[in-house]
C-alpha cells in the first residue's frame, strides 16, 4: 500500500536470522537460500516493476519529484505532509485497524514472547520447531514494524497495513490454541473485554443519536454528523454488540471454538452492513462532493478556460484523482505559461495568475473564499459542495479604485 515499506518485511526477516543463527553467515546465507531468493525477488520485480515503469515514462520528472523525493524522502520527517503525530500513535491506530482482532492480539504477543524467552538457550541448535521460529518471526515482524514506523513524525492508519499479515498469524495461532483448552481464561477474557466494549459503544451511539435528535435542524451537529452516517453507525453497533456478546457466553461455556466461530460470523455480518451501507455513506460524507465540482471544474478546463486550484496544508491529492482531465498538471513551468493547470496555497500566486487569466476558474475551499474576494475583485461563486467552491474570476470592464490604488 506504501510501496517502499511494503518491502520492510524482508530486512527484518533478514534481521531475525541473524540473531536466530547468532551472527553465524555460512549458516544465514544457507537459510537465506533454502528461501530460493532469486525466483522471490524475480516475482517480486514482475508485480511492481510495471507499474514504476509505467508510471516514469507518463510523467517524467514530477514522477521522481511527487512519488520518491515527496512520498518518501520527505514523508520521513513529516515535511509537506499534515501527519505528524505522537509516538504512540500506532497503539491505538492499531486497536481501531484490526478490530476486533486487536482484542486478542495482547495475548498472543506475551505468549510468543514467552516461548522466545523458553527458547532463549537454544537458539544455537539447528532448528527443531520450525513452527515456533514462524511463530517468532511474525513477532520481530510485526512489533518491528510498529517502532520503525513509530520512529517517523508522520504517521497515518494505513501505514500499518504490511504488519497485519505478521498480527494475524500470531492472533490465529494463539486463539486457536486458547480454544483447545478446557480453561482458556486468557481468550475468555479478551472476548470479555470485547463484549463490554460493543456494548459501552452501542449505549454511547444511542445516546449520541438521541441527543442529535433533540437539535434544531439548523445546529451545526446536523452538518457534520449527517442522518445517513448516524443510521450506519447504530447499525455496526448493534451488529458489533450482539455478535460480541454472544461469542464471550459462548466461549464462558466452554466451547472457544464456537466462541471465535461466532466472532467470525459477527464480522461477516458486519462486512454485509459495511458493504451494503456503510460504503455509500462514507462516500458521501468524504468524497462524492469533491468529486462533483472536481467533473464542472473539468469542464471548464476542457473549454480551454485557465483554470487554478487554491488549497491549503495539506495537500489534497485527491483533487487530482478526481478531476477528470488527463492534462493535469501539480505545478506550472518557470513562466507559468506551459500549463492553465496549478496548485497553490499561498494567495499572492493565485491573485498574480487571476490577474492574468481572466475569464479563468478557481477551485477553492470554502474558508479561503472570503479572503480572496476580498482582495480580488470581479470573483462570483459558480459552483459549491459542501467545503468546495469553484470560483469564477469575471473580466475586468471598468476600473475601480482601492485604497491600494488602481485595480
Amino acid at each position: 500500500a506504501k510501496s517502499v515499506p511494503g518491502l520492510v518485511p524482508i530486512p527484518l526477516c533478514l534481521a531475525f536470522l541473524v540473531v536466530r543463527h547468532k551472527f553465524r553467515v555460512r549458516e544465514v546465507v544457507a537459510q537465506v537460500w533454502r528461501a530460493r531468493p532469486i525466483g522471490g525477488l524475480i516475482l517480486l520485480t514482475t508485480v511492481i516493476a510495471p507499474w514504476h515503469i509505467a508510471a516514469s515514462a507518463a510523467n517524467g520528472r514530477i514522477f521522481y519529484e511527487e512519488y520518491w523525493l515527496l512520498h518518501h524522502v520527505q514523508l520521513l520527517n513529516g515535511t509537506n505532509f499534515d501527519h505528524v503525530q505522537q509516538f504512540w500513535y500506532y497503539v491505538p491506530a492499531l486497536i481501531v485497524g484490526m478490530f476486533p482482532w486487536s482484542f486478542l492480539l495482547p495475548g498472543a504477543i506475551v505468549a510468543t514472547i514467552r516461548e522466545a524467552i523458553r527458547r532463549l538457550r537454544t537458539l544455537a541448535a539447528p532448528p527443531q520447531d520450525s513452527s515456533a521460529d514462524a511463530r517468532l518471526f511474525a513477532l520481530v515482524w510485526a512489533v518491528g514494524f510498529v517502532i520503525l514506523f513509530s520512529a517517523m513524525k508522520s504517521k497515518l492508519v494505513s501505514y500499518l497495513l504490511p504488519m497485519y499479515p505478521a498480527a494475524a498469524i500470531l492472533i490465529g495461532v494463539w486463539a486457536a490454541a486458547r480454544s483447545r483448552q478446557s480453561a482458556n481464561r486468557s481468550l475468555r477474557f479478551a472476548l470479555g473485554a470485547l463484549a463490554v466494549t460493543g456494548v459501552a459503544a452501542l449505549a454511547s451511539g444511542l445516546f449520541g443519536a438521541s441527543w442529535i435528535a433533540r437539535q434544531p435542524q439548523e445546529h451545526r451537529i446536523h452538518h457534520e454528523v449527517p442522518p445517513y452516517i448516524v443510521s450506519f453507525a447504530l447499525h455496526a453497533m448493534v451488529v458489533c454488540a450482539i455478535g460480541f456478546l454472544a461469542a464471550w457466553i459462548t466461549a464462558k461455556r466452554g466451547s472457544g471454538p464456537k466462541g471465535l466461530a461466532a466472532l467470525g460470523a459477527t464480522m461477516v455480518v458486519f462486512i454485509g452492513v459495511m458493504v451494503t451501507e456503510g460504503l455509500n455513506a462514507l462516500d458521501r460524507a468524504t468524497n462524492r462532493d469533491l468529486r462533483l465540482i472536481t467533473a464542472e471544474a473539468a469542464d471548464r478546463v476542457r473549454q480551454g478556460v485557465p483554470f487554478a486550484i487554491h488549497v491549503g496544508r495539506p495537500r489534497r491529492p485527491s483533487v487530482f484523482f478526481y478531476l477528470p482531465i488527463a492534462q493535469a498538471r501539480l505545478r506550472p513551468g518557470a513562466n507559468g505559461d506551459d500549463s492553465t493547470l496549478i496548485e497553490r496555497w499561498e494567495s499572492e500566486p493565485i491573485e498574480a495568475f487571476i490577474s492574468a487569466n481572466r475569464p479563468s476558474s478557481i477551485l477553492t475551499e470554502q474558508k479561503r473564499v472570503a479572503p480572496l474576494m476580498a482582495v480580488v475583485p470581479g470573483l462570483s461563486i459558480e459552483a459549491t459542495q459542501r467545503e468546495w467552491v469553484l470560483l469564477r474570476a469575471n473580466p475586468l470592464t471598468t476600473m475601480s479604485r482601492t485604497k491600494n490604488g488602481l485595480r
